[in-house]
């Protein structure tokens, strides 16, 4: 048995956007990268005297924010963490870090044991801001001010990682894996959020069907993976190594393959790249992108997703030279796919807000489908507070809604005709419908039938099920009706002959 250690950065997202500065969000990225780095992390081991006793574990994966010692039985794992976890949170007091170690024949085995009471746990949280007479960092706010009132120690962290990133002219927007630089998306990375929604991704798409101003709002999309724990655990019962070892870095690289892929897509030739991808680590995702654009963003990003998770199981398959039993049980794995939550809001609307209300977001698509398919729910701040607590997209109706080559069915053929009616036909059967709505969801059956009237009386052929005589079907249509003429506001003008295939 080996001692296995691991410490992270917690609440990664939350402590990138305390301020709202992209330079600095930049920074924090390219600075947990740095602190987490194999060539950091070892430098400072050998400083501690641990060279040959402490050492990285390579199956791990590659991750920022994320640190996996083995630990010989000469060395106190409690000695290694405090020490650890002082130094990496005097380089970056912002941050949230913990720390676990347990007994295991391997790292993965480890990470499952990581709810046991067997595993040892440390924390160290960032230092709060007291109520003093202190003055507070003019950036973050979060944290004391320097001397003559500069940056406070976490924000000049940043500050210094931003510097040094832009004179290496490294093109790096990312705390994403280590590697991610081998899959950059076309174009120069954005210099502020209003040029990302300005002119980020053009000329590939450049408006959206229900707005003809559409070049200064962005979109926040988060995302994260569904059932990608009961993956890992059944994969871990095959008592595997190499194939755990091959499906942590396979996770990781089919994430930010489907982002930078994504990007790609929806703009092959852009001056300007389509995306900022705050953050990438195993199955979490933090990107803005313009707001014309992030429809086809969230559903290329959930279909890459899965067809890359698909193809790694299929490749650990024949590579780990498994036997039919456990060939067998890769087969049966659950289907790997994503919950992407999604806000459309001015560009200089607070991110902090805009990505609270995206996570919540991705909670409700991921309860909406149980996690048994990829979905996106989404808020237009622009138009209301927060999603309805039905609404839904799954992604198959987005990937078929997106077709450029008109190979769709009735369905989607139905949902198309509703998000291109004029705005005046939009605006009017939205007056319709929310005159029966009640604010807790109640009244999506009346809704349907005034919607059905409405159709008879203008001759516009809405979504099937609106006259239906099961009151579970009529309000169902009527939920759809509402969702489409949302998703219009922002649906990209159609296109043809483009990058979808």
């Amino acid at each position: 048995m080996t001692t296995y250690l691991a410490v992270s950065a917690v609440r990664i997202q939350s402590w990138l956007i305390r301020t709202p500065k992209l330079r600095l969000m930049r920074g924090a990225s390219a600075a947990l990268s740095a602190e987490t780095s194999t060539s950091t992390v070892t430098r400072f081991l050998a400083s501690q005297g641990w060279s040959g006793t402490v050492t990285v574990v390579d199956d791990a994966g590659d991750v920022d924010g994320v640190v996996a010692l083995t630990v010989a039985p000469q060395v106190s794992p409690d000695v290694v963490a405090h020490r650890l976890l002082r130094e990496l949170s005097s380089g970056l007091p912002g941050v949230d870090w913990e720390a676990w170690w347990t007994d295991a024949r391997s790292y993965t085995e480890a990470y499952g044991k990581f709810q046991d009471d067997a595993v040892i746990r440390l924390v160290r949280p960032a230092a709060p801001l007291e109520a003093t007479l202190a003055r507070t960092c003019p950036e973050c706010r979060a944290e004391p001010a320097a001397a003559g009132g500069g940056l406070g120690a976490d924000c000049a962290a940043r500050e210094a990682a931003a510097t040094a990133r832009e004179r290496t002219g490294t093109q790096r927007d990312t705390a994403a894996p280590r590697g991610n630089d081998a899959c950059p998306p076309p174009g120069r990375p954005p210099r502020d959020f209003d040029e990302l929604a300005r002119i980020g991704g053009l000329p590939a798409v450049s408006s959206a069907v229900g707005r003809r101003e559409s070049s200064n709002h962005l979109a926040t999309v988060v995302a994260d993976g569904n059932r990608v724990g009961d993956i890992f655990s059944q994969l871990r019962d095959l008592k595997n190594d190499t194939v755990n070892g091959m499906a942590v870095d396979a996770l990781s690289t089919a994430t930010r393959t489907a982002v930078c892929r994504a990007l790609t897509l929806i703009a092959p030739s852009s001056a300007v790249q389509a995306g900022i991808v705050h953050f990438v680590g195993g199955d979490d995702v933090f990107v803005s992108v313009p707001a014309r654009e992030a429809w086809r963003f969230a559903a290329y990003l959930g279909r890459e997703f899965d067809h890359e998770m698909r193809g790694a199981l299929r490749e650990i398959a024949e590579e780990a030279k498994l036997g039919e039993e456990s060939r067998s049980t890769l087969e049966r794995l659950p289907t790997p796919s994503l919950g992407i939550g999604l806000v459309f809001a001015d560009s200089r609307h607070p991110i902090a807000d805009t990505h609270a209300l995206a996570t919540a977001a991705l909670k409700q698509a991921k309860r909406a489908t149980r996690g048994l398919t990829g979905a996106v729910v989404w808020a237009d701040l622009t138009t209301e507070p927060h999603p309805p607590r039905d609404r839904v997209a799954r992604l198959t109706d987005l990937l078929e809604d997106l077709d450029p080559d008109g190979s769709r069915g009735a369905e989607a053929t139905a949902r198309l005709d509703v998000m291109r009616m004029p705005p005046s036909a939009r605006t009017s059967l939205a007056s319709v419908l929310a005159s029966a709505w009640g604010p807790n969801g109640e009244g999506a059956v009346t809704a349907a039938a005034l919607a059905a009237q409405w159709a008879r009386r203008t001759g516009r052929t809405l979504v099937p099920g609106l006259e239906s005589k099961d009151p579970a079907v009529a309000a169902e249509a009527a939920t759809l009706t509402r969702d489409l003429l949302s998703r219009a506001r922002w649906w990209p003008v159609p296109q043809t002959g483009g990058p979808e295939t």
